[in-house]
C-alpha cells in the first residue's frame, strides 16, 4: 500500500446521507475528508480506523482519489 493511500484514516460527517453515515477518507490529524467534506476522525482510543474504499458507504470522491494514489505508488514500487 502507498504511504500516501495508508495516510489516511476513516472519518464520518455529521449529517447522513439516505440514512446512512456516509465513510470518508480523511488525514490521521484533520478534520477534512480527501473530497472536501468537513468530517470527525473515527478513533477508538488513539487507534484511528482505516480507511476502506471497498465499503459500500463509501464516499465515491474519496475512493477514486485513494485509487489513483494506490497505483500510483504500486507503479513506482
Amino acid at each position: 500500500m502507498s504511504d500516501e493511500a495508508a495516510f489516511w484514516g476513516c472519518g464520518v460527517e455529521a449529517v447522513r446521507r439516505n440514512s446512512v453515515l456516509v465513510q470518508h477518507a480523511v488525514r490521521r490529524d484533520g478534520r477534512t475528508a480527501w473530497c472536501g467534506a468537513s468530517v470527525r476522525p473515527v478513533m477508538i482510543f488513539d487507534w484511528h480506523l482505516p480507511f476502506d474504499p471497498t465499503y459500500s458507504v463509501s464516499c465515491e470522491e474519496c475512493t477514486q482519489q485513494w485509487e489513483r494514489a494506490f497505483k500510483r505508488a504500486q507503479k513506482t514500487a
